[in-house]
């Protein structure tokens, strides 16, 4: 790992450890051997350990691990976690209706035999070798690289003839297209089954029958192959599910435990000073590992030295105000609630997205910098008592996320594009911060329409505050059909900080929406 300066003032609450990491595999021991200095302890949730981690408390700098093994309880004090538990890989034998056998084998398996034996020990030149890549779904690139690369060896050495049954290959990974150009000049036959499944059955003499259809021809073949290999599927590790339970972790749609945000990468997840790393977060070969326990390494010391700090609005509780209803507890992506004798907002844990805020029912968390109330007010009711100008024919409210429409609004404004006149632009911190009464609020202080501006989804940076904005648009949406006004004058849109023409044309566009609004309701 490169050479780093790192401050040795770390604030430890416990001489226990500072970084307590998941995994017991190559991964894991990597980081540990990066991290040895500041205290590392390594320890595995497997099955086999028998270790359970029963809770997780604390915050960011003081998280405290309760742990359950062979029926006795233990705690652990950390500065930092690092999840870096293996994937675990499975045999798609049931895919293709074929059982293992000395000749039917998993692409990791052969492997293994070439590592421990001479590969011109294990084929003959005669023999016909197939590989099944991604029949029923598509293979994970990681395999088909491997697959690709060992069809291509043993192809070019002369060890045998291969055939490749695929049905989209993958080719993404470094120099896997080169190889699989190799590959076929070489004489590997690459059969494409996209439309016609090739169906598998034992034949005679030790060897499996594949009968399959060209596409290109639509003729109808057998092949007789001595070898069949299988590709395989990584999945999480089974202990992964818990694990981010008690961790209260954001896991993607496979299970691994850091979600489908562009703001996690490369090891981020949803709670500070929670990191993930190889096999966790993802399908990664057995190199990318190495490389991305490197990269946890280095963005553990940079949270360790406080480096990785943004600055951020500051979030208060109002104790005169609070229910403790825990509202906000439930809401938090980032588990920055602090619930003890009086309930507090914990700023080492905060991503400051304001979701609490505009979830409370007491109104009782508030946002530094953020005044919405009085900022429509000022927008509306004080310009026309005291301005003496004329009133716009028409006025819109624009809310914008300060990572994205707010970027995009000050792109526009850069490139001389300015808001169509009667249309205030109102910037929050997250699309999260706005809630349904924000939006009525704004009609009632006379907007003809409201536009939210958010982030595109899994570019949120807390995660779902963009979801939370859709959830109280449509609450307030509700509302104004009950109170016989259009649905319509009421919008949500994404937009991404680099767009500031499409900002532009979205607010013209919502503005004609509401013109055309105004014109029905004047001929009435």
């Amino acid at each position: 790992m490169a050479d780093r300066s790192v401050s040795k003032t770390i604030s430890r609450q416990s001489a226990d450890c500072s970084v307590f990491v998941f995994g017991s595999g190559a991964c894991a021991r990597r980081i540990a051997s990066s991290l040895g200095e500041y205290g590392v302890v390594v320890q595995s949730t497997s099955d086999s350990s028998n270790l359970e981690l029963v809770y997780c408390s604390g915050f960011a700098g003081d998280f405290r691990l309760e742990f359950k093994q062979n029926g006795k309880k233990t705690t652990r004090q950390a500065n930092a976690v690092v999840i870096a538990e293996d994937d675990r890989i499975e045999p798609n034998f049931a895919e293709y209706g074929l059982v293992p056998g000395s000749r039917v084998m998993t692409l990791s398996d052969l492997e293994e035999k070439i590592d421990q034996l001479c590969a011109e020990d294990i084929f003959e030149f005669s023999h016909k070798v197939a590989f099944l890549n991604g029949w029923e779904k598509e293979s994970q690139p990681e395999v088909a690289g491997r697959m690709l690369a060992l069809c291509h060896r043993i192809q070019t050495e002369g060890l045998a003839n291969t055939f490749f049954f695929t049905n989209n290959l993958k080719v993404s990974p470094d120099g896997i297209e080169r190889i699989c150009g190799q590959a076929k000049a070489a004489g590997a036959v690459f059969i494409k089954n996209a439309e016609y499944k090739p169906h598998v059955a034992d034949a005679q003499n030790n060897t499996i029958a594949i009968d399959y259809v060209d596409e290109l021809t639509r003729s109808s073949f057998c092949l007789s192959a001595d070898w069949v290999i299988v590709d395989e599927c990584h999945k999480p590790a089974k202990q992964l599910g818990g694990l981010a339970a008690g961790l209260r972790l954001f896991r993607d749609e496979a299970g691994f435990v850091q979600s489908d945000n562009v703001h996690r990468i490369s090891n981020a997840t949803n709670r500070r000073g929670m990191f993930v790393a190889g096999g966790s977060r993802g399908v990664m070969s057995r190199q990318e590992q190495m490389a991305d326990a490197d990269q946890v390494a280095l963005r553990v010391l940079e949270y360790l030295d406080d480096s990785d700090r943004e600055e951020l609005p500051a979030v208060q509780v109002n104790r005169g105000r609070c229910a403790r209803c825990l509202t906000c507890l439930r809401l938090c992506p980032h588990m920055a609630i602090d619930y003890g004798y009086r309930v507090t907002i914990q700023p080492d844990a905060c991503f400051g997205c304001g979701i609490c805020a505009a979830g409370c029912p007491a109104r009782a968390i508030d946002i530094q910098g953020v005044h919405i109330h009085s900022d429509l007010d000022r927008f509306f009711r004080r310009a026309e008592a005291g301005s003496g100008k004329s009133v716009e024919k028409q006025r819109m409210v624009v809310f914008g996320c300060s990572r994205s429409a707010g970027r995009a609004h000050q792109l526009a404004v850069n490139m001389g594009a300015g808001l169509p006149p009667g249309v205030r632009f109102v910037e929050v911190p997250c699309g999260g911060t706005i809630s349904s009464r924000h939006l009525l609020a704004a009609f009632d202080a006379g907007a003809d329409g409201v536009l939210v501006c958010t982030c595109h989804t899994d570019n949120c940076k807390s995660e779902v505050g963009n979801r939370h904005a859709r959830r109280q648009g449509a609450a307030a949406a509700k509302v104004l059909q009950m109170a016989g006004i259009e649905q319509e004058r009421l919008m949500v849109a994404s937009v991404a900080a680099n767009m500031g023409h499409e900002f532009c044309s979205l607010v013209d566009s919502f503005s004609g929406r509401i013109s055309r609004f105004s014109v029905q309701k004047g001929s009435q």
